[in-house]
């Protein structure tokens, strides 16, 4: 079984979204936490010029080496190396809680061009996937810091925000740990399969799996 298997979001909601929410056309797009480069392939065939960055070295070789035509750099949300006013969207995919919000987004706003625009994706505590991400890192409160910054926040006007649902597909149980285990780079522990199998209760034994995740997606315009 390729270690690929799983797949996430095949009825292309994430991207349906975006598009509604945005209008990507001839636009020049930061993604800020591109990871291994899944949301930059989505969001790289609909907009002029994206450049994506990450922290992580790993993941950026990674995204290198499966996406092309997008301009991946290391680096960090809160320092961009970017002059002012390079940007017409900053798109913050899955990213901003594991910075700090004020300053991710004091630096969103300097290089937005006038009138420019930030994408906040983020997940919902209340999601179906989000029980097995919190069984390796509780981001709970990380989560709910942010989702109160992006309400209250000056440098920005929220214009809408929705709430959506993106479909994980794993293959079978087997796929699912290989998945948790190899990203979070840890060793299997019994424990932790335990916990795991707890979850999927009597969706251990299908074959595929199908599970939720719920996620929110803010649309905000800069103000000068």
């Amino acid at each position: 079984m390729s270690a690929k298997s799983m797949e996430q979001d095949r009825e292309n909601s994430e991207i349906d979204t975006i598009r509604k929410h945005s209008d990507l056309g001839g636009k020049t797009v930061l993604e800020v936490g591109c990871g291994d480069g899944r949301a930059s392939a989505m969001l790289a065939p609909h907009v002029k010029h994206l450049v994506a960055i990450d922290p992580d070295a790993a993941q950026l070789a990674t995204a290198r080496a499966n996406v092309p035509g997008v301009d991946f750099r290391q680096g960090s949300g809160e320092n961009l190396e970017f002059p002012d006013g390079s940007f017409d969207i900053v798109a913050f995919t899955f990213s901003l809680h594991h910075q700090d919000p004020a300053r991710a987004l004091e630096e969103a706003h300097r290089v937005l061009r006038p009138g420019g625009q930030a994408l906040v994706i983020e997940p919902s505590v209340d999601g179906e996937m989000h029980r097995f991400f919190r069984l390796f890192r509780d981001e709970d409160l990380r989560l709910a810091a942010t989702l109160e910054y992006l309400r209250n926040t000056k440098r920005f006007r929220v214009q809408k925000s929705e709430t959506f649902n993106i479909r994980w597909i794993f293959d079978d149980s087997e796929d699912l740990y290989r998945y948790f285990f190899e990203r979070n780079r840890m060793a299997r522990t019994h424990e932790q399969l335990d916990k795991i199998d707890f979850l999927l209760g009597g969706k251990k034994k299908d074959r595929p799996i199908f599970l939720t995740e719920i996620v929110t997606i803010f649309s905000l315009t800069k103000v000068e």
